[in-house]
């Protein structure tokens, strides 16, 4: 008699799991790991504080097999080290670890993942587990498996296997060899694909069968004598069971799709009960695991179930394996059903039967697009065979299709993700409509991606998803219920149909589906209703076939082995109650006349079937009936009622970038601009119609002749042509008085625009002489010339000096050396050449300093002075009385200035600001610029911009409109940083209009959220710009000879001087000295 104790254990508990007096009392203990199970590894059984005292005396040759116990050890210890690991890395970082722990936490994460996690339904066997063991155990190089004797790691450690290649006959083989080279090179569209292999077992009804037959392999290494009893148990139940009758159906399930099992078994039992008038019944069936191997063990496997005498395969769920299971079932006489959406790539042909419509699909999804007029439409998708769906959507020319792939599964994936989205709408501008997107993933992709959008703002009223994966809308979907979030899909599943067609009695069956799924899987968020629906319908299909077969057609093996008799193909037969609507085929095995459904989220977060798509393959009808305008709360019909009947006149002005003509269709002329997309948006928010026409004077609006009547877009209003002026045109005192304005969209003020002043480029080898002027530098080689000229005179005539000494040569020869601050080798000795060196250095001292001084100047670009001092002052109409005084004299500066002219648009604000201004100096600048023939007023800012071109014309302009013309062309400039007033472009309407509150509060909205500012970016930016853009280079202001002249005068008065004291010197020697040297001559002479 034995028994099981539970014990529960507190995660900071860190004893031994069993204490040391009660240990060796107990056979041995399972721990179950409480982090396992978190991370979603089934059965979550921790192998390290697991253990079996009875291990050694129940494995190895004889027993199990001879590499047991040695692999059993190795994977053990690679595991605790691998768990040591991966504490050192929370530490040290990755970045630390070696390649050796690398290579641990590799193992660590597959053994975990491949080894101890099995399907809720898999029966492993001992030798597969080892299998498994030694596939992990290759991660490391042979050097490092220790614990393996030589002789073992001999035997099992080479990859590949003799026992799988000689199960396989030449002729097959051969035949295989074909079929994977097809189905590996045949896709150009795809990404190499996963193969997996297959593993058999039977099925048990039972949950805790199930967990028994998945925890037999693993507990084969800690308690190998319950397992083995467990093992045989079951082998001889399903011998018995193998007894009765041949195999007559197979399912192909992936690990992640488990809710395939439950739906089959649930399918059989259905139609064995008669839940659906079949005509049929399923004695046997049995399921087929395909998870992470070879395509050639997949290919034996099904040779083994051709070999069984199974005529149906059905699945699996996984696009990557189908087309090579297609072509081996084509190539071996079994009927393959697929139940998801798969389409042959780049456009093969099909061999298998599809119980999803694909084709219906597509053509769904394309008509939806048509039918929403989806211009551009981004295309979020997980792989990249997805694309190869949508060649029709890529194809189209009014549609835009922009590809945005998740290739990163991760929750940070997704984050990027849905920021890449948000640059897509940047860069495309989506901002200014819905922003629309395909959203083609699996069903939990599909959450974490809204997840993520979720978490980017993203859920708004102006995001608009159509989703493919998804079964119902209603699944989950509270969290994005809100904002008016607007969220469709299409889908083959109608829970009330497939109700009503199981009717009461079987509800049971399908209500024990979702609710042990969904008390299973309470972590994942999608629940399979509709592979539900589509899976006992392949089963329906199947069952059908089974019924249809050729008793007189017989199969035979590559081997020569006689097999049940073959199904009879194509399937032309029609169910009409399948759980999915009539099931019928056409010729290409694809499904037709299916009933596909459009859902929508309402407008307050209620599901509401918008739609159905219907068609008929004999008459080649299809139609999509639509209702959304018709039903409540629908976001088309709330959009509708919300919009007013009343269309509203618009009056503007062709003024570029605000509204300019686009072109025209059937004769109505189409405009573009900053003012028509601002329109746009406040016609979408707001939900009003409108129609854009031009004012026909072309004026903004003043008064006429100092009457009531008005002329341009104000006159219009006031007559009642026009419901509001979308324009740049800006609030006045005058003009508040007749209408009424909203809040400024775009803030401005008055500033000034003139042409860039001309300048000069040149450039030679003698731009050093720049500093300089010609005649500098021919006045200064005559003077030194003259001052050469005048030493040797002097030299000549002054008795102290050498003549020899200071001729011609040598003269020149020291008035260089003295410009160039060096030593000559000669000394002066007369009082005059001494005068004159002196003048000489003074003279070139000072010139040389101005040439380095000017040489500067010259070489620097520098901007031409205006004709008038800039204002560098903001001026507001709050404060314009005391800031006046500070720049009166700019002000005066500016009107008394002849050499340009001044201007405004005629009739426009600018004008009124200085015409009814009370400011003496404004008065003088509005007399002065009223007084001037011709006229400096202009109709337009781009009339007002070629006469700043063309003309030596300043124009006064509102600084937003400047600033775009800066943008145009670069041959203008603003003068100074001058800002009139504090104003601002606003809509006008007329007087008590019901729009003004509201466009207030929209304008602010766009504002707050910079939509304003990105529609200005847009339309400032958007034209390049024109004219000479290159930096000109300064004309060259030469040192000429008025501004050294004095330095020459200098040197002339030295010389004259030098000239006079050296006559002086000689007279003084011809007078003086002579009548000295009489006076010693007669003493000399007397003694």
């Amino acid at each position: 008699m034995g028994m099981i104790q539970f014990k529960e254990r507190s995660p900071s508990d860190i004893t031994h799991p069993i204490p040391d007096l009660t240990g060796y009392i107990t056979e041995g203990q399972i721990y179950v790991d409480r982090q396992l199970h978190n991370r979603q590894i089934y059965p979550p059984i921790n192998v390290l504080p697991s253990l079996s005292r009875l291990m050694k005396s129940a494995i190895g040759e004889g027993m199990t097999r001879e590499d047991h116990a040695d692999v059993s050890n190795q994977l053990y210890a690679c595991y605790a080290i691998g768990k040591d690991v991966q504490a050192m890395k929370a530490v040290v970082g990755e970045e630390a670890l070696s390649s050796d722990d690398l290579l641990y936490l590799e193992f660590l994460t597959k053994f975990e993942k491949n080894f101890i996690s099995q399907g809720n339904y898999e029966n492993r066997t001992v030798f597969e587990s080892l299998d498994i063991g030694w596939q992990l155990l290759r991660i490391f190089p042979r050097e490092m498996l220790k614990r393996i004797p030589a002789t073992i790691l001999d035997k099992y450690y080479p990859r590949g296997g003799a026992a799988q290649a000689s199960t396989a006959t030449s002729d097959f083989g051969s035949k295989l060899s074909t079929i994977m080279a097809t189905s590996l090179s045949g896709a150009n569209c795809y990404r190499q694909p996963k193969w997996v292999r297959c593993l058999s077992t039977n099925k048990q009804d039972e949950r805790l069968s199930a967990l028994c037959l998945m925890l037999v392999p693993l507990l084969a290494f800690i308690l190998p004598t319950i397992a083995s009893s467990l093992k045989i148990e079951t082998l001889s139940s399903a011998t018995k069971e193998n007894n009765c009758t041949p195999f007559e159906g197979v399912m192909l399930v992936v690990r992640e799709h488990e809710y395939a099992v439950a739906a089959f078994q649930a399918a059989v039992r259905m139609i064995n009960h008669k839940a659906i008038a079949s005509n049929c019944s399923i004695e046997q069936a049995s399921v087929i695991y395909v998870d992470s191997a070879q395509p050639f063990q997949l290919a034996l496997r099904l040779r083994e179930v051709a070999n069984a005498g199974i005529s149906v395969l059905v699945g699996p769920p996984d696009v990557d394996a189908a087309e090579l299971i297609e072509a081996l079932c084509a190539e071996l006489g079994i009927v393959f059903i697929k139940y998801f959406w798969y389409t042959k790539p780049c456009g093969g042909r099909q061999t298998a039967l599809n119980i999803y419509p694909v084709e219906e699909y597509f053509n769904l999804l394309i008509t939806l697009v048509e039918y929403w007029q989806w211009e551009r439409v981004v295309l979020v998708f997980a792989k990249s065979s997805t694309v190869c769906r949508y060649h029709r959507l890529l194809q189209k020319r009014d549609t835009r299709v922009i590809l945005l792939e998740v290739d990163d599964s991760s929750y940070y994936g997704f984050l990027r993700a849905g920021k890449m989205l948000r640059v897509i709408c940047d860069q495309t501008n989506c901002w200014r409509n819905t922003n629309r997107l395909l959203i083609d993933m699996s069903p939990s992709d599909t959450h974490r991606f809204m997840q993520a959008a979720l978490m980017l703002g993203m859920i708004n009223l102006r995001n608009w998803y159509l989703i493919t994966s998804l079964d119902t809308i209603s699944d989950n979907m509270e969290p994005y219920s809100h904002n008016m979030m607007r969220i469709g899909l299409a889908t083959i599943w109608d829970e009330q149909r497939a109700l009503n067609i199981l009717g009461e009695r079987h509800h049971f069956y399908y209500e024990h589906f979702v609710n042990s799924w969904k008390s299973m899987n309470r972590h994942r968020e999608h629940t399979p209703y509709r592979q539900f629906g589509l899976i006992f319908d392949a089963v329906l299909v199947a069952c059908r076939l089974q019924a249809n077969t050729d008793s007189h057609k017989q199969r035979t093996t590559f081997d020569g082995k006689a097999i049940p008799p073959m199904i009879s193909m194509p399937f032309d037969e029609v169910i009409r109650e399948g759980l999915t609507g009539p099931i019928r085929f056409d010729s290409s095995n694809r499904r037709v006349d299916s009933k596909i459904f459009v859902w929508e989220l309402g407008i307050d977060g209620i599901p509401i079937n918008t739609g159905m798509w219907k068609s008929n393959a004999a008459l080649s009808q299809r139609q999509l009936s639509m209702h959304d305008k018709e039903l409540p709360n629908t976001h088309e019909r709330v959009l509708r009622e919300r919009k007013t009947q009343r269309l509203l006149k618009v009056t503007s002005i062709i003024e570029r970038p605000y509204v300019m003509p686009k072109g025209s269709v059937n004769g109505v002329i189409e405009y573009e601009g900053f003012c028509v997309d601002l329109l746009d948006k406040l016609a979408e928010y707001l939900n009003f119609e409108y129609t854009l026409y031009i004012v026909k004077d072309g004026k903004y609006g003043e008064p006429i002749n100092a009457t009531t009547e008005w002329s341009g877009m104000i006159g219009e209003i006031l007559h009642g042509s026009a419901d509001m002026a979308v324009a740049p045109i800006t609030v006045t005192a005058r003009r508040l008085e007749v209408v009424d304005f909203t809040d400024p969209f775009l803030q401005l003020g008055i500033s000034m625009l003139m042409r860039q002043p001309d300048r000069a480029t040149s450039s030679s080898l003698t731009s050093f002489l720049w500093p300089l002027s010609g005649s500098v530098w021919m006045y200064s080689a005559f003077a030194t010339i003259g001052t050469a000229l005048s030493v040797i005179i002097v030299s000549l005539i002054s008795p102290a000096e050498s003549a020899d000494e200071f001729n011609v040569t040598n003269s020149v020869w020291y008035l260089v050396c003295i410009l160039l601050r060096a030593g000559s080798g000669y000394n002066c000795g007369s009082v005059s050449n001494r005068l004159i060196s002196t003048v000489w250095w003074s003279f070139t001292l000072v010139l040389i300093a101005q040439y380095t001084a000017n040489f500067a100047a010259v070489l620097t670009v520098d901007r031409k002075s205006m004709p008038f001092n800039e204002i560098p002052i903001v001026i507001t109409v709050q404060k314009f009385s005391t800031l006046l005084s500070a720049n009166d004299k700019s002000f005066e500066e500016l009107g008394n200035q002849t050499e340009y002219t001044f201007g405004s648009i005629l009739g426009g604000s600018t004008m009124q600001f200085f015409k009814y201004s009370r400011l003496e100096t404004f008065q003088r600048i509005w007399t002065r610029m009223s007084s001037i023939t011709p006229s400096v007023f202009v109709h337009s800012n781009s009339e007002g911009v070629q006469r700043v071109l063309n003309e030596k014309y300043v124009f006064l302009m509102e600084s937003a409109s400047l600033e775009y013309q800066l943008t145009q062309n670069c041959n203008l400039t603003r003068v100074g940083t001058v800002v009139l007033g504090s104003n601002g472009y606003s809509i006008a309407l007329p007087k008590g209009s019901r729009w003004r509150e509201k466009l207030t509060r929209q304008i602010l909205d766009f504002n707050e959220k910079g939509i304003i500012m990105m529609l200005k970016n847009t339309w400032w930016k958007r034209t390049p710009q024109i004219g000479n853009c290159e930096e000109p280079v300064e004309e060259r202001s030469s040192l000429g000879m008025e501004k050294v002249s004095g330095l020459f005068v200098l040197l002339g008065f030295g010389l004259c001087l030098a000239l006079m004291v050296a006559l002086c010197e000689k007279i003084f020697m011809i007078t003086v000295m002579r009548s000295y040297q009489r006076r010693q001559s007669k003493r000399f002479s007397m003694k």
